[in-house]
């Protein structure tokens, strides 16, 4: 089986069953070779009801129903008992086009470590197609992915990756974080010795504004931006460990830059005693010398929150 697909599901009881619909009514029935695991992060809602006469349906349909773990646990849990060469980690309030697994499933050859995939965002107004610099595959090492600044997944359901590769690089979610999707992305990107880039957008992500399904960046809390914080510590240490080529550890720095500006941005909308813990974790993980490694506007942003710590807050939204 060259595909195994997650779905890792928590109270999305309006949205579930057409993510599963998509999965299983795919063109020339190659379904029936793809292999849905289905992890029920300790949903409270009606969820798993609205899909169980599909779970009920389908042998290669497998349901685990875990306690709230987080989704990182769920994906890790889905991967860990994955029979297929690859693993593709799709979001239940999401859906895929019809042509999906055809369009991916002839680079799914045991080479590609990860093969990137383009998509749609659907808001209730409009659907946006992600534009890409290139109109035809390209495949290329992950280092030198970095180096031509070519577009590759910092989201996991925009990766399709290899299993074998997954598990000899030890590569896999951090548990209990809300961006882990960064700090797995990343690494993997990077050590990755084949990458595919496929510019048709088969995956559409839906982002509502409405009450009923806000976004995290819609309903913050201070979690959200020390989470940012522990990711890039994370990732400060592999580039520091790994990364030997300097125009590839200046680029990672970059990345890792934009990060902690994204956990300023979530902690700017939090009380103020979070935005103290904030500053006090940045300056506890050591992370000021990212902004100086990355350079351009990044140094601008290092040396002032140098001089002026306590008002990285206010720095942060006048420089924005």
């Amino acid at each position: 089986m060259k595909l195994s697909i997650v779905v890792p599901v928590y109270n999305v009881e309006q949205y579930v069953r057409k993510c599963i619909l998509s999965i299983i009514n795919q063109d020339d029935d190659v379904f029936k070779d793809t292999e849905l695991i289905i992890v029920n992060d300790g949903s409270k809602d009606k969820s798993v009801e609205q899909i169980q006469d599909l779970v009920d349906k389908y042998d290669n349909i497998t349901l685990i129903n875990q306690e709230n773990l987080s989704l990182s646990v769920a994906r890790n849990n889905g991967m860990a008992v994955a029979k297929g060469d690859y693993v593709w980690f799709i979001d239940s309030d999401d859906w895929i086009t019809t042509d999906a697994v055809s369009y991916v499933m002839p680079y799914l050859d045991n080479v590609n470590d990860i093969i990137t995939i383009n998509y749609t965002k659907v808001t209730e107004n409009e659907e946006i197609p992600n534009e890409v610099p290139y109109n035809e595959v390209k495949t290329m090492s992950g280092k030198e992915s970095f180096l031509q600044k070519c577009e590759f997944a910092t989201m996991a359901q925009r990766g399709i990756y290899r299993i074998e590769f997954m598990a000899q690089n030890g590569i896999s979610f951090m548990p209990g974080v809300y961006n882990q999707d960064d700090e797995l992305c990343l690494r993997a990107s990077y050590i990755a010795k084949s990458v595919s880039f496929l510019p048709k957008p088969i995956y559409f992500f839906l982002r509502t504004t409405g009450e009923k399904h806000k976004s995290i960046m819609n309903n913050v809390k201070p979690k959200l931006g020390y989470d940012y914080l522990t990711v890039s510590r994370s990732l400060v240490d592999f580039s520091e460990e790994r990364i030997k080529e300097k125009d590839i550890f200046k680029s990672f720095q970059r990345h890792i830059a934009v990060l902690i500006n994204m956990g300023l941005r979530a902690i700017s909308k939090c009380p103020v005693d979070a935005q103290v813990k904030y500053i006090e974790m940045y300056k506890d993980l050591g992370l000021k010398k990212c902004y100086f490694r990355a350079g351009g506007k990044y140094l601008v942003e290092g040396i002032l929150f140098s001089l002026f710590p306590s008002k990285m807050v206010n720095i942060y939204k006048m420089l924005k």
